[in-house]
């Protein structure tokens, strides 16, 4: 959604340019036609308009794509939805607001909420709670329902092999039969649980990593944007002036072609800064397992509803 939302302002800002490209050549087409402007100016001129008409139908093509992937995405039939046709809106376009802004002091227990960490954790208790049941296989388990020991109090029953005592002779003596193999059980469960244990700390370490990684893309990207913003703000005032020189006569239409070219790329640069910028932003959402503005105000309402609870 934000690369649709990108490359609708690209689209949008190439025709901007376009119509002032051919403004230029309107411009350069009346000073040759009066005998100010030399002929290599009006080549100039229209090659630029050209070479800005033949990037349009390029970002057509990447919006177009991007809206069939999104359509996919969405389980729909992909080419359902159009790309505006109306220029005045596209030009329009604007890139869409931050989202809240990162606060100081976030707490690191808004990962326990990442599926990730859960489905480790689980796996923890589930490796740890073997070891338990295998060490409990080294004992017998003793279960009489006589309370003579036998079934019958005469001599060749209590011989039976289907005597309760046999029973009990064999829960004592197949534990210790088998004791060997069940302390391998129990050193291939205390293993098993170990890899949890290290299988968790990477989980928590690539969570955190993550997090890192989205905090400082969105840091840097913010720098960028800033920049960039300026960068424009400044390139707009230097095509201004040559534009102004160039009416005036005191600059040739070279100094104007590449404040537009500057500005044109500055412009450009700008939307997609903020596209990753926007983008560094729902990365950290995902790493953190959600947004952090939600989370934290139920948290603070669960602590405001205990504090309200504990008194009298």
């Amino acid at each position: 959604w934000l690369e649709i939302r990108e490359l609708q302002c690209q689209l949008g800002l190439n025709l901007r340019t376009l119509a002032s490209y051919r403004q230029t050549v309107e411009t350069v087409e009346q000073r040759f036609a009066g005998g100010v402007a030399p002929a290599l100016e009006v080549r100039l001129a229209r090659q630029n308009l050209l070479a800005a008409e033949a990037a349009v139908p390029e970002v057509r093509q990447r919006l177009r794509g991007a809206i069939r992937r999104l359509e996919i995405l969405a389980g729909q039939y992909p080419g359902a939805v159009a790309v505006p046709a109306d220029e005045a809106t596209v030009m329009e376009a604007l890139m869409p607001a931050p989202l809240p802004g990162v606060p100081v002091g976030l707490p690191s227990t808004l990962l326990e909420r990442r599926p990730d960490l859960i489905a480790a954790e689980a796996s923890l208790h589930a490796s740890v709670a073997n070891v338990g049941a295998a060490r409990a296989r080294l004992y017998p388990t003793l279960s009489l329902t006589g309370s003579a020991g036998y079934n019958s109090s005469e001599l060749d029953t209590w011989f039976d092999s289907t005597s309760d005592v046999w029973s009990l002779v064999g829960n004592l003596v197949m534990p210790l039969i088998n004791r060997g193999a069940t302390k391998a059980e129990i050193r291939a469960a205390e293993a098993r649980a170990q890899q949890a244990v290290a299988g968790y700390r990477q989980a928590v370490l690539a969570a955190f990593a993550e997090v890192e990684n989205a905090l400082d893309a969105d840091r840097f990207q913010a720098r960028r944007e800033a920049a960039l913003t300026r960068s424009v703000r400044e390139a707009r005032r230097s095509l201004e002036l040559a534009e102004r020189r160039y009416q005036s006569g005191l600059d040739s239409l070279l100094s104007t072609l590449e404040s537009q070219r500057r500005l044109l790329n500055a412009e450009s640069q700008l939307l997609s800064t903020q596209r990753a910028h926007r983008a560094a932003r729902v990365d950290l959402i995902q790493a953190l397992g959600g947004p952090w503005d939600l989370a934290l105000e139920d948290r603070g309402l669960a602590a405001a509803d205990h504090q309200q609870g504990d008194r009298p």
